[in-house]
């Protein structure tokens, strides 16, 4: 059986409402490991117009008030499925800005070819994971996340979709 693991926020919700003993036995491992992590995510409200359509960078509105690592950034198509395609796809990238808005580095990527979506169409509300840039994930405080989808041949329409961040702090 797998061990549950809480966040930061249920244990001070659990501890706050003095239930934390009803939580179960805490796997404390896990508890410090997801001591300093948050998840953002933010909706892609519109799909894309048309297959070639393409989304100039926009801010993720991901606050950043201290230093913090990218852990993780996934795609989830929630208004329809995203077709896996060689030549005719989408390149969606993570940026990172500097306090100044400054520096635009990309901190992660996914290509909505057969390879990046894991070998297939991705369905409607399944997970895609990005490929980090690893030497680009440090964020610094005041730094700002944004994303934006370039098309490779003649494309392929992005759906409504959810993008979910992960960030360690510091």
């Amino acid at each position: 059986m797998p061990a549950i693991v809480y966040t930061d926020r249920q244990l001070l919700k659990q501890s706050e409402t003095g239930s934390i003993a009803a939580m179960g036995a805490v796997d404390a491992i896990g508890v410090v490991g997801f001591a300093n992590t948050e998840i953002f995510v933010y909706s892609k409200a519109a799909a894309d117009g048309a297959a070639a359509t393409t989304t100039a960078e926009t801010d993720l509105n991901v606050p950043v008030p201290r230093a913090a690592v990218l852990r993780a950034v996934r795609l989830t198509p929630q208004g329809a499925a995203i077709t896996a395609d060689a030549t005719n796809n989408a390149t969606i990238t993570v940026s990172k800005r500097d306090s100044t808005g400054g520096n635009l580095t990309t901190v992660a990527t996914l290509t909505t070819n057969v390879a990046g979506l894991g070998g297939a169409t991705l369905a409607q509300r399944a997970t895609a994971a990005f490929v980090l840039t690893g030497a680009n994930t440090r964020i610094t405080a005041g730094s700002s996340l944004t994303f934006s989808i370039a098309k490779g041949g003649t494309g392929v329409v992005v759906p409504i979709s959810m993008l979910s961040i992960d960030l360690e702090w510091d």
